[in-house]
């Protein structure tokens, strides 16, 4: 990759981990992996996730969904949640405007160039 394009990709992240909402995930992940409940929340999802997946039965559905909603219910992970949705939604943007930057630069030189 053309070493101008790769550092102006890495502003774009820089950006992103500068960001105050990408500081406090890490914090906050940081926390919880110090959590017992939430370790263990999250291991009974991965295990009820892999018996959903080779069974798909109505039982193991309903301890998934009793289970994630233990995990929402706690304090620090709602924190950690909403501080993520933020950071995906600024993703999300950046992604939308590059390609909507690309899409306008390309189709209109393309609609140019064919008009000439």
């Amino acid at each position: 990759m053309n070493l101008e394009v790769e550092q102006k990709l890495n502003d774009i992240i820089s950006y992103i981990q500068d960001s105050f909402e990408y500081k406090k995930c890490i914090e906050i992940k940081k926390k919880m992996a110090n959590n017992q409940t939430i370790n263990e929340l999250v291991e009974q999802i991965k295990q009820l996730q892999k018996q959903l997946v080779r069974y798909n039965n109505k039982e193991t559905k309903e301890e998934l969904k009793k289970t994630e909603e233990k995990l929402k219910k706690i304090p620090i992970y709602q924190e950690y949640n909403n501080y993520l949705v933020i950071v995906n939604e600024k993703i999300e943007l950046i992604k939308m405007s590059l390609n909507d930057y690309f899409d306008k630069k390309l189709n209109n030189d393309i609609m140019t160039k064919n008009t000439n």
